[in-house]
Protein backbone atom coordinates (compact mmCIF):
# COMPACT_ATOMS: atom_id res chain seq x y z
CA UNK A 1 0.00 0.00 0.00
CA UNK A 2 1.46 3.34 -0.94
CA UNK A 3 0.56 6.94 -1.61
CA UNK A 4 -2.84 7.47 -0.08
CA UNK A 5 -2.70 4.69 2.44
CA UNK A 6 0.37 3.29 4.06
CA UNK A 7 1.37 0.98 6.85
CA UNK A 8 -0.81 2.26 9.65
CA UNK A 9 -2.92 0.25 12.03
CA UNK A 10 -6.57 0.76 12.80
CA UNK A 11 -8.76 -1.23 15.16
CA UNK A 12 -10.34 -3.05 12.22
CA UNK A 13 -7.14 -3.20 10.18
CA UNK A 14 -9.00 -1.62 7.23
CA UNK A 15 -7.35 1.00 5.10
CA UNK A 16 -8.86 3.27 2.51
CA UNK A 17 -6.78 2.57 -0.57
CA UNK A 18 -6.41 5.29 -3.18
CA UNK A 19 -7.02 2.91 -6.08
CA UNK A 20 -10.20 1.55 -4.49
CA UNK A 21 -11.76 4.84 -3.45
CA UNK A 22 -10.37 7.36 -5.93
CA UNK A 23 -10.27 5.49 -9.24
CA UNK A 24 -12.86 7.67 -11.00
CA UNK A 25 -13.79 11.36 -10.75
CA UNK A 26 -16.63 11.70 -8.26
CA UNK A 27 -15.34 8.92 -6.00
CA UNK A 28 -15.33 10.05 -2.39
CA UNK A 29 -14.97 8.99 1.22
CA UNK A 30 -16.93 10.44 4.12
CA UNK A 31 -15.83 9.83 7.67
CA UNK A 32 -16.46 10.99 11.18
CA UNK A 33 -13.10 12.10 12.51
CA UNK A 34 -11.90 10.38 15.69
CA UNK A 35 -8.38 11.84 15.72
CA UNK A 36 -5.33 12.58 13.58
CA UNK A 37 -1.56 12.58 13.78
CA UNK A 38 1.37 13.44 11.50
CA UNK A 39 4.18 11.10 10.59
CA UNK A 40 6.97 10.91 8.00
CA UNK A 41 5.91 9.43 4.69
CA UNK A 42 7.97 6.32 3.92
CA UNK A 43 9.34 5.25 0.53
CA UNK A 44 7.24 2.32 -0.64
CA UNK A 45 8.78 -1.02 0.33
CA UNK A 46 11.45 0.50 2.59
CA UNK A 47 11.80 1.95 6.06
CA UNK A 48 13.38 5.11 4.63
CA UNK A 49 11.52 8.43 4.94
CA UNK A 50 10.60 10.16 1.68
CA UNK A 51 12.14 13.60 1.12
CA UNK A 52 11.38 16.44 -1.29
CA UNK A 53 13.86 17.92 -3.79
CA UNK A 54 15.30 20.13 -1.01
CA UNK A 55 15.93 17.18 1.32
CA UNK A 56 13.04 17.98 3.67
CA UNK A 57 11.03 15.07 5.05
CA UNK A 58 7.57 14.71 3.53
CA UNK A 59 4.91 14.33 6.19
CA UNK A 60 1.53 12.66 5.87
CA UNK A 61 -1.55 13.13 7.99
CA UNK A 62 -3.10 9.99 9.44
CA UNK A 63 -6.81 10.59 10.02
CA UNK A 64 -8.60 7.99 12.13
CA UNK A 65 -12.35 7.86 11.73
CA UNK A 66 -15.55 6.00 11.04
CA UNK A 67 -16.25 5.41 7.36
CA UNK A 68 -19.87 6.36 6.58
CA UNK A 69 -19.82 4.04 3.54
CA UNK A 70 -18.69 0.93 5.43
CA UNK A 71 -20.77 -2.20 5.03
CA UNK A 72 -20.57 -3.12 8.71
CA UNK A 73 -19.61 -1.63 12.05
CA UNK A 74 -16.44 -3.76 12.12
CA UNK A 75 -15.32 -2.28 8.79
CA UNK A 76 -16.21 1.30 9.75
CA UNK A 77 -13.02 2.05 11.71
CA UNK A 78 -10.47 3.25 9.17
CA UNK A 79 -7.27 5.23 8.83
CA UNK A 80 -6.98 7.71 5.98
CA UNK A 81 -3.39 8.68 5.08
CA UNK A 82 -3.28 12.09 3.41
CA UNK A 83 0.07 12.77 1.77
CA UNK A 84 -0.78 14.28 -1.62
CA UNK A 85 -0.52 18.06 -1.85
CA UNK A 86 -3.91 18.36 -3.60
CA UNK A 87 -5.57 16.38 -0.77
CA UNK A 88 -3.95 18.53 1.92
CA UNK A 89 -4.88 21.73 0.08
CA UNK A 90 -8.51 20.62 -0.31
CA UNK A 91 -8.81 19.67 3.38
CA UNK A 92 -7.14 22.94 4.43
CA UNK A 93 -9.63 24.94 2.35
CA UNK A 94 -12.53 22.97 3.85
CA UNK A 95 -11.26 23.73 7.36
CA UNK A 96 -11.05 27.46 6.54
CA UNK A 97 -14.56 27.38 5.05
CA UNK A 98 -15.82 25.74 8.28
CA UNK A 99 -14.10 28.43 10.38
CA UNK A 100 -11.82 26.03 12.27
CA UNK A 101 -8.06 25.56 12.32
CA UNK A 102 -7.84 21.77 12.55
CA UNK A 103 -9.79 18.54 12.35
CA UNK A 104 -11.72 17.90 15.55
CA UNK A 105 -13.07 14.62 16.93
CA UNK A 106 -16.70 14.29 15.88
CA UNK A 107 -16.27 16.44 12.77
CA UNK A 108 -17.40 15.09 9.40
CA UNK A 109 -14.86 15.08 6.54
CA UNK A 110 -15.74 14.28 2.94
CA UNK A 111 -12.86 14.00 0.43
CA UNK A 112 -13.77 13.73 -3.27
CA UNK A 113 -11.60 13.01 -6.31
CA UNK A 114 -12.72 15.62 -8.88
CA UNK A 115 -10.52 14.80 -11.87
CA UNK A 116 -7.06 15.27 -13.32
CA UNK A 117 -5.11 18.52 -13.23
CA UNK A 118 -2.51 19.88 -15.61
CA UNK A 119 0.79 17.98 -15.76
CA UNK A 120 3.80 19.85 -14.35
CA UNK A 121 5.66 19.26 -17.62
CA UNK A 122 4.86 17.72 -21.01
CA UNK A 123 4.73 13.93 -20.84
CA UNK A 124 4.27 13.84 -17.06
CA UNK A 125 1.27 12.21 -15.42
CA UNK A 126 -1.43 14.72 -14.57
CA UNK A 127 -2.01 15.08 -10.82
CA UNK A 128 -5.30 14.02 -9.26
CA UNK A 129 -7.38 16.93 -7.98
CA UNK A 130 -9.54 16.80 -4.85
CA UNK A 131 -12.30 18.73 -3.14
CA UNK A 132 -13.16 18.44 0.54
CA UNK A 133 -16.02 19.41 2.80
CA UNK A 134 -15.78 19.61 6.57
CA UNK A 135 -18.48 20.05 9.18
CA UNK A 136 -17.16 20.86 12.63
CA UNK A 137 -18.77 19.09 15.58
CA UNK A 138 -21.37 20.95 17.60
CA UNK A 139 -19.94 22.31 20.83
CA UNK A 140 -20.78 20.13 23.81
CA UNK A 141 -22.41 21.26 26.97
CA UNK A 142 -19.82 22.81 29.22
CA UNK A 143 -19.99 24.70 32.50
CA UNK A 144 -19.23 27.85 30.45
CA UNK A 145 -22.30 27.45 28.24
CA UNK A 146 -20.34 26.95 25.02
Amino acid sequence: MNGFLSAAQSASGKFIKQGQRFANPGDSVTLEVRGHTSRPKMIFGTSEPEVDKNGNQIMEEMIEGLDYDAESEEEAQVVLAVSKFAQKRAIGKALMDAGVSSLEPGGILKLTYTGLGTPARPGAHPPKQFDAEYTAPEPGDTPWGA
